[in-house]
């Protein structure tokens, strides 16, 4: 009997389908997108622990400019991510998943999966080109 639940829970085991991984933040925007954006080399990917997930950090070598990029897959980020940019957000077509833009960040949505891009020169998010950080967006909505 106890012969047949482990061949039977091996089995199962074996057909189970196995939850995919979250996307790695560092993955979504390339350490080349980055110096290309920053206008000076950036420096190797940081990866970081955020409240819903996982981030990942470009900076320039003056250490003045930086690229965010946050990856989460938790219920509470997309109803976050709905209640920040409802009514106040510029939806954003053509990126093949939910697109808003607020605030210098833009915020996409596939299934499950909430990313963030944001771009920060000085201290402040959004100050360089949003055709930049579209472009960003782009390249990282077709890697999800």
């Amino acid at each position: 009997m106890i012969r047949t639940c482990l061949m039977v829970v091996g089995l199962l085991g074996a057909t189970a389908p196995r939850a995919q991984a979250a996307p790695d933040p560092c993955s979504l925007v390339s350490r080349a997108e980055a110096t290309a954006v920053l206008g000076t080399r950036a420096q190797p990917a940081i990866h970081e622990g955020t409240a819903d997930g996982t981030g990942c950090r470009y900076v320039d070598a003056a250490r003045t400019a930086s690229i965010v990029v946050t990856v989460s897959e938790k219920p509470q980020a997309r109803r976050s991510m709905e209640l920040l940019v409802q009514g106040r957000a510029k939806p954003m077509p053509g990126f093949g998943a939910t697109a808003y833009y607020l605030g210098g960040t833009l915020y996409l949505n596939r299934g499950a999966t909430v990313v963030t891009i944001s771009i920060f020169k000085g201290m402040r998010a959004g100050l360089t080109s949003e055709i930049q950080l579209f472009a960003l967006g782009k390249n990282a909505a077709e890697r999800l």
